[in-house]
C-alpha cells in the first residue's frame, strides 16, 4: 500500500502510471501529472469502474473510506435487485394488459 510521500513523489513521465493500493482502488498518473483515485470493481459479472476523485483533494484515507462505501453499497444494491417481487405478481385477475 503506497504511503502519502509515494504519491507526491511521482512525477510525469512520457508513460501514464498506476499505482495499485489494493482491494480493486489504484491511482492512474496522466502524462501531465494529474492524479485520479479509481476503484475496479464487478457487478453482476461486468468490470466497473468508479472515479473517486482527485489527489491531494481526495486523500489515502478518504479514498479507502470511499471504496469501502462502495463496496457496501453495491453489495446491498446486488442483494437488493433479487429481492423484488416476481413480475407474474404484477398482474392481477382483473387486469392483464400489464
Amino acid at each position: 500500500m503506497p504511503a502519502d510521500i509515494q504519491i507526491r513523489k511521482i512525477k510525469p513521465t512520457d508513460k501514464p502510471q498506476k499505482l495499485s493500493d489494493g482491494g480493486g482502488l489504484f491511482l492512474p498518473t496522466t502524462q501531465q501529472g494529474g492524479k485520479f483515485w479509481r476503484f475496479s470493481y464487478r457487478f453482476t459479472g461486468k468490470q466497473k469502474t468508479l472515479s473517486i476523485g482527485e489527489y491531494p483533494y481526495i486523500s489515502i484515507a478518504e479514498a479507502r473510506k470511499k471504496r469501502e462505501e462502495a463496496t457496501l453499497r453495491d453489495a446491498g444494491a446486488s442483494i437488493g435487485r433479487h429481492s423484488h417481487a416476481p413480475r407474474s405478481s404484477l398482474y392481477t385477475s382483473h387486469n392483464k394488459s400489464l
